[in-house]
């Protein structure tokens, strides 16, 4: 609660004096996690130098979805990267919302076949850092998703490890 309550008393202003608002502290954890909580209207390259381009709310340009999204919009990928195009904020929103219920979607199943429920209030919290695992490019990975689950279910600690890499069986290295 107390978490819930410090994300909507947070405010954000992007470059266009656009107050960003937010139904949820999930998006709000997600863009500061992606974009340092700024929307950009302009595509950049992230730092990887391999294009991989992203714009809005840290909306990949090689996503399927997003760009699916994007051109049923009417804008154009190669227009965004080359800075001919600007995304707006409301098309940004939306995809990034649409991309946001997907990530939750993969999230609560993944921990579903593993036999662990993470949805509802009780879980809240591990749900939305699922989801900006998810979201962040798929780093939900089965070795941490197993490890996770031995956790729930047993309660040992030696499946939380020490942040480092996990065995298949879910083990901390």
């Amino acid at each position: 609660k107390h978490q819930e309550n410090r994300l909507e008393k947070k405010g954000n202003i992007n470059s266009n004096a656009e107050k960003m608002v937010f139904e949820t502290g999930l998006e709000w954890i997600i863009l500061d996690n992606e974009e340092s909580g700024i929307f950009k209207p302009n595509a950049y390259e992230t730092i990887t130098g391999n294009g991989d381009w992203t714009i809005g709310m840290g909306l990949s340009l090689k996503d399927k979805t997003v760009i699916e999204q994007l051109k049923n919009k009417g804008y154009s990928i190669d227009k965004l990267i080359s800075g001919e195009e600007q995304i707006k904020y409301d098309d940004s929103k939306e995809i990034f919302n649409l991309k946001i219920t997907e990530a939750q979607k993969v999230a609560i199943q993944k921990m579903s076949n593993l036999g662990v429920d993470v949805s509802g209030e009780k879980n809240s919290l591990l749900l939305m850092a699922l989801v900006d695992m998810q979201f962040q490019g798929a780093y939900l990975g089965p070795a941490f998703t197993q490890a996770l689950s031995n956790y729930i279910k047993t309660g040992d600690e030696k499946y939380l490890g020490t942040f480092s890499s996990y065995t298949k069986d879910g083990v901390a290295l």
